[in-house]
């Protein structure tokens, strides 16, 4: 096995659900590993043979790179969609976030936003969202406009974020 250093990628062997993970620190205890998905993990030196495989630079993509480097945690694999994990261009929220404009006249639906792909999509509130008694009936629709939550057409017209005045 390739020595582990500060800067190295590796894998859990016994958590492959962790994900790929760069190595922050080694010392003579212990080899602080930050995992994609495991978040950052103190393995003992006696256990980095047995427990980690390292992994050349070349098999991380750039955008793995740039995340590990960040310390920014990805939610576990499968949990969210692809389209979930995306963000608006306009405010770089996630797009599966439903939001209020700064008067709180239009709110974004999440399932409208991750259908666009690229900006939260804003209708009038509250008309185009359920009321209180529709709400409580709507198991798993929470903040999804009226159009989304019972397959209606949308009563008022949508404006994508960063068109909002």
């Amino acid at each position: 096995m390739r020595e582990l250093s500060k800067g190295s990628y590796c894998l859990h062997r016994a958590m492959p659900d962790w994900g790929t993970g760069l190595v922050k620190t080694v010392n003579e205890q212990q080899v602080v590993v930050f995992f994609e998905h495991g978040g950052t993990r103190p393995i003992a030196r006696g256990y980095v043979g047995s427990m980690l495989r390292v992994v050349s630079a070349d098999e991380v993509t750039t955008e793995l790179r740039a995340t590990l480097e960040r310390g920014e945690q990805k939610p576990p694999r499968g949990a969210k969609s692809a389209a979930a994990a995306k963000r608006c261009k306009a405010c770089y929220k996630p797009l599966e976030n439903s939001m209020y404009a700064e008067k709180r006249n239009w709110k974004s639906c999440p399932q409208c936003s991750a259908q666009n792909g690229e900006f939260h999509v804003f209708y009038e509130y509250p008309r185009a969202f359920a009321t209180t008694e529709t709400k409580s009936a709507a198991k798993g629709s929470k903040g999804l406009c009226n159009a989304c939550r019972g397959g209606e057409r949308a009563l008022t017209e949508a404006r994508l974020c960063g068109t909002l005045g």
